[in-house]
């Protein structure tokens, strides 16, 4: 652990030194159970230092491992672990957030707390590249249920399939709303933590406030193309932006709203704006 590097005190990096090999029984026990999707049967208790829950009498305490190794001497800059935090959030692909997708990622979130889980401290696959909301709206929840936890991007790569759809309220102004729809092939489980990711991070929320900035933009541009090229032009430009955004990210909020307009036929014969809501008729 190169955390440990800087401890200054035979005494001190004495009782870090003991500890090293429980807690590499123990995030080899985590890596084992969020593999198989099963993390809500841990018990916090085996994964805190005190009274033998790792399986031996140590020094260390749950706030040694917490706030002394994780958050001084990896977390904060300059630390002797900071080079390994710099690492695990430049992981995220092109910096963006993977809970959110798509606020740039600013500091590491814990998927199992470390106040409840000291020993997963400063474990590389218990630390997710986040964004400073989505860090904050988690906080230190904990799964109940195999249902009851937000997907783990280590362990659940879901980025392949389709599960995002926006919907359009045929309304002035044009409406989004957003809805995990999951794949067929998805067991109850995984959907069940989809939609528990979905709202957890407010995901429906911040999508829609993207879309319907979106859409507020580009209303001219679209009053335009309809008068000049009708229906038929309107859709085909909607469709290709929606593929263009879906090249990048499957579940990418504008292809799904862009998908979603170009099925509208409400929308495509320009009902949206007043000024070209009676050109077809």
């Amino acid at each position: 652990m190169s955390c440990l590097e800087m401890i200054s005190g035979d005494n001190v990096k004495s009782k870090y030194l003991s500890a090293i090999e429980p807690i590499e029984k123990a995030v080899q026990k985590y890596e084992e159970s969020a593999s198989q999707r099963s993390l809500h049967i841990l018990v916090a208790r085996e994964f805190r230092p005190e009274e033998r829950g790792l399986g031996v009498t140590l020094e260390v305490t749950t706030r040694d491992l917490s706030e002394g190794l994780y958050k001084q001497r990896m977390a904060d800059r300059g630390s002797s672990g900071r080079r390994i935090y710099d690492e695990i959030k430049l992981g995220a692909p092109n910096g963006i957030c993977p809970l959110c997708g798509i606020r740039e990622v600013s500091t590491l979130d814990h998927h199992l707390p470390r106040r409840g889980f000291p020993a997963l401290s400063v474990a590389p696959l218990n630390l997710v590249p986040a964004c400073t909301d989505c860090n904050k709206i988690k906080l230190d929840k904990f799964p109940a249920t195999a249902g009851d936890q937000t997907l783990n991007p280590y362990f659940e790569d879901v980025a392949q399939d389709r599960w995002l759809r926006c919907h359009i309220t045929s309304s002035i102004p044009t409406i989004t709303s957003y809805a995990v729809e999951a794949p067929s092939g998805w067991s109850s489980d995984l959907t069940s933590r989809a939609h528990y990711h979905f709202q957890t991070f407010r995901l429906g929320e911040l999508y829609s406030f993207q879309a319907n900035s979106e859409l507020f933009s580009v209303q001219k541009l679209h009053e335009g193309m309809f008068e000049a090229l009708g229906e038929l032009g309107l859709r085909s430009h909607l469709l290709k932006v929606a593929e263009s955004a879906h090249d990048k990210n499957v579940n990418s909020w504008k292809g799904a709203m862009y998908e979603a307009l170009a099925a509208s036929d409400w929308y495509c014969t320009g009902k949206f704006s007043s000024k070209t809501s009676g050109a077809a008729d």
